[in-house]
C-alpha cells in the first residue's frame, strides 16, 4: 500500500519506461503530460503524450477492507482505496516518415514485454521528481499492471469530443490495475495477550435439518419427552449442543443412525427447567486438541426448535356450579414445563357438541412474582353453558397437545379425543 502519491509516481514511471522504447524507435523523441492539444499536431515534433483520463475504483478490491473504525468512532486500521488508472497514448510527428506507427509499435511492444512497473523503475522515477522524494511506491507489496483498453471507435469518439477543438492522433489505451492508497494515521496499540498459543480446528461438514419430538422430527417437542435431531454428520461424540443458552455434550448415549436424541429434562440442563418457546439449536464439532477455545470450533448451522407446554387436570380440579344451564367455576392446570413470569398464558375450552360450536378463552388469576415459576395456574370461568369441553392451553402462542384417538377398531380413529373437562 501507498500514500497519496503513488498516482503521481505510477505517471511518472510509466512516462519513463513510454520514453525509453519510444527513444530506441525515433531519435530526438519526447514524452509529454497532460490533455492532447492542437499545438502538438501543429509542431509536428516526435511526440508521445500521455493522459490520465480516467480514475475508477478497482472492482475486486473496492470491499475487501475490513471496518476502519470501531461504533464509537476510534480508529481500528488504516482506510484504503484501490484504484484503476486508464491512459491515453498519443503519438505525435512526421507522418511521411511514419513517426506516429514506429513509436506506436516500439511503446506497445514494450508494455507487452514489460507490463507490470518493476520497483527500482519506480524507484528512478522517484529520484528524477522532487516532488515525489517521499513517495513509497516502490515499497508496496502490490504491483501496478498495465494492459490494453480494448477501446472501439465509438468510445475513442467520446473521449476526443472532450478536447476541445484538438484534432483527432493516433491513439491506444491503457489501463493500469491497480493501485492501493493508505492512510498513515497512527493506529492504537493492541490489546495485550495473557499467552500465546496455535490451535487447530476441523472442518467437519455438519449441517441440521430438522428437530422434533419424534424419529422424524415432525411432531412438537414436549417438555419431559423426547427431542430428535436429524442433520448430516451430526452423530459424533464429543460435540456440543447448544440450545438456547445452554451446552450439552454429547456423549455415545445419544448418538443414533439418523442423528442426536436429548431428554428435554432438567437433567440434560443442569438442573434447569427451560420455559415453553422458541429456541435456537446448533452443534459444535468436537474439538480438535485438549484447550481448543469453543470460538475456534465450527459451528453448523442454527435451527429452531418450540418446546410445547404439556398440560394436566388434577383430581377435584374442576369446581361447577350449574345455575339453569349455565355453569360458573374455575379450572385448575397444571403445567410441565412451569410457567415462567412475563410468559403470556391463556386456556380456550372447545364446545364438543357440533350442534352449539363455539370456543371460551379464559385467562388465568394474577400471580406475584414469589408465585413463579408456577407449575400450576387456576383459571375462572362463569356463564358457560354446561357441558363437554375440550381443553387447550396457549403458552407465549405455544398450544399444548391434544390427545388423538389410535384405536384403529374407534369410529373415532384419528380424531382427537381430548383432553376433555365436563363443567355440569
Amino acid at each position: 500500500m501507498s500514500d497519496y502519491r503513488a498516482i503521481s509516481a505510477v505517471t511518472a514511471t510509466l512516462r519513463r519506461a513510454v520514453q525509453s522504447a519510444c527513444s530506441a524507435a525515433v531519435q530526438n523523441a519526447t514524452v509529454t503530460l497532460g490533455a492532447p492539444s492542437a499545438k502538438l499536431a501543429q509542431e509536428g515534433k516526435a511526440t508521445v503524450n500521455l493522459h490520465l483520463y480516467r480514475v475508477q475504483p478497482n472492482n475486486q478490491l473496492t470491499n475487501s477492507h475490513l471496518p476502519t473504525r470501531r461504533q464509537g468512532g476510534d480508529t481500528l486500521g488504516p482506510t484504503t482505496l484501490a484504484l484503476d488508472l486508464h491512459y491515453i497514448f498519443s503519438f505525435y510527428g512526421d507522418a511521411e516518415t511514419f513517426v506516429p506507427e514506429r513509436m506506436l509499435g516500439a511503446v506497445s511492444l514494450a508494455m507487452e514485454q514489460v507490463p507490470i512497473l518493476g520497483r527500482e523503475a519506480i524507484k528512478r522515477a522517484i529520484e528524477d521528481n522532487d516532488e515525489l522524494k517521499t513517495s513509497d511506491l516502490a515499497e508496496a507489496v502490490s504491483r501496478v499492471r498495465f494492459t490494453r483498453d480494448m477501446m472501439t471507435l465509438d468510445d475513442f469518439s467520446k473521449i476526443w469530443s472532450v478536447f476541445y477543438q484538438v484534432p483527432y492522433a493516433l491513439s491506444v489505451a491503457y489501463v493500469g490495475s491497480h493501485v492501493l492508497l493508505e492512510t498513515a494515521e497512527p493506529l492504537p496499540p493492541p490489546l495485550p495477550v495473557a499467552q500465546g498459543a496455535v490451535h487447530v480446528s476441523s472442518l467437519l461438514h455438519q449441517t441440521l435439518t430438522i428437530a422434533g419430538g419424534d424419529p422424524q422430527g415432525k411432531s412438537p417437542a414436549l417438555w419431559g419427552s423426547k427431542l430428535h435431531i436429524l442433520g448430516n454428520g451430526i452423530g459424533r461424540p464429543g460435540s456440543t449442543l447448544v440450545i438456547g443458552d445452554h451446552k450439552i455434550d454429547i456423549n455415545d448415549e445419544h448418538v443414533t443412525e439418523a442423528g442426536i436424541v436429548i431428554e428435554l429434562a432438567p437433567a440434560s440442563f443442569a438442573g434447569d427447567e427451560l420455559p415453553a418457546g422458541i429456541y435456537s439449536v446448533r452443534l459444535l464439532t468436537p474439538p480438535a486438541q485438549t484447550g481448543t477455545p469453543e470460538h475456534l470450533r465450527f459451528s453448523t448451522n442454527s435451527i429452531a426448535i418450540a418446546i410445547h407446554p404439556t398440560i394436566t387436570v388434577p383430581a377435584n380440579g374442576v369446581v361447577a356450579n350449574n345455575q339453569n344451564g349455565k355453569v360458573a367455576g374455575s379450572i385448575k392446570i397444571r403445567f410441565s414445563p412451569a410457567i415462567a413470569k412475563g410468559q403470556s398464558v391463556a386456556a380456550i375450552l372447545d364446545n364438543r357438541d357440533p350442534t352449539k360450536p363455539g370456543s371460551h378463552i379464559l385467562a388465568p388469576e394474577p400471580l406475584v412474582d414469589g408465585d413463579y415459576p408456577a407449575a400450576e395456574m387456576t383459571f375462572n370461568f362463569s356463564d358457560i353453558p354446561a357441558g363437554s369441553y375440550l381443553l387447550r392451553t396457549q403458552v407465549d402462542g405455544l398450544a399444548s397437545p391434544v390427545e388423538i384417538d389410535e384405536n384403529p377398531g374407534s369410529i373415532h380413529f384419528g380424531k382427537i379425543k381430548g383432553p376433555v373437562v365436563q363443567l355440569s
